[in-house]
């Protein structure tokens, strides 16, 4: 094999590497409960900016028991971003297209009433490597609650973090804590607590000890 031949193939294939990476996109949905059973819910693209830059839209195709089931979405500043509201789960199939013509394919299952986002698609993951950011919340006054986050999952993945960091809102005196104590507690690992009297998104990044990371974001609920 000729080494001017095997050079370009070489670039080729790290061409079509990094293509795919481009491309690496994640479809993710929120919701919250309005009323009689209904829930307000939006779904987005999660990508890199370059791979958003190169989308020229999204067509969401909803249940056919909405009044407009397909619905075309340009607004790159948003991630895309769909907003609507019902009582059902349904899959969601997505048709991204960019700006030089090629569609990709995805679908999302919409998933209501769940603590934090609902992340798909990407990289394909086991069930059992799922890892979910939970809390728990009692009131200690009129308007005051006492709160923890903390992570729940597999084990043997819980087991393979080394530290957990939570990024509170900026109005926290100390908005950034980061616990590496896996703690003593079943399904309630590297728990966080503090209070306060409103609810915001609490962002997650995930250390693990073989120097991967992960974030994660969770709706904080009072209940």
């Amino acid at each position: 094999m000729k080494p001017r031949f095997v050079i370009t193939l070489i670039l080729l294939l790290l061409f079509l590497m990094g293509e795919a990476f481009c491309q690496d996109i994640q479809t993710v949905n929120t919701s919250s409960e309005s009323r009689n059973g209904r829930y307000n819910w939006e779904v987005h693209l999660l990508a890199n900016q370059e791979t958003l830059n190169s989308i020229k839209y999204v067509e969401y195709k909803l249940h056919p028991t909405f009044e407009v089931p397909i619905v075309k979405v340009s607004d790159k500043a948003s991630n895309f971003e769909l907003k609507s509201s019902g009582w059902g789960e349904f899959k969601i199939v997505l048709k991204v297209v960019f700006n030089d013509g090629s569609v990709k394919e995805l679908n999302h299952q919409l998933s209501l009433g769940q603590e934090g986002p609902n992340l798909q698609n990407g990289k394909p993951s086991l069930e059992a490597d799922k890892i979910i950011i939970r809390n728990l919340s009692q009131r200690v006054g009129s308007k005051w609650w006492s709160w923890t986050v903390y992570l729940s999952g597999n084990e043997t993945k819980i087991n393979s973090i080394r530290c957990v960091r939570y990024i509170l809102h900026p109005t926290f005196s100390k908005p950034i804590r980061e616990i590496c104590t896996k703690g003593n507690i079943h399904d309630q690992y590297f728990p966080f607590s503090t209070s306060g009297w409103g609810t915001f998104r609490i962002k997650i990044k995930i250390f693990f000890k073989n120097g991967e990371t992960q974030d994660l974001y969770h709706d904080l609920v009072f209940n």
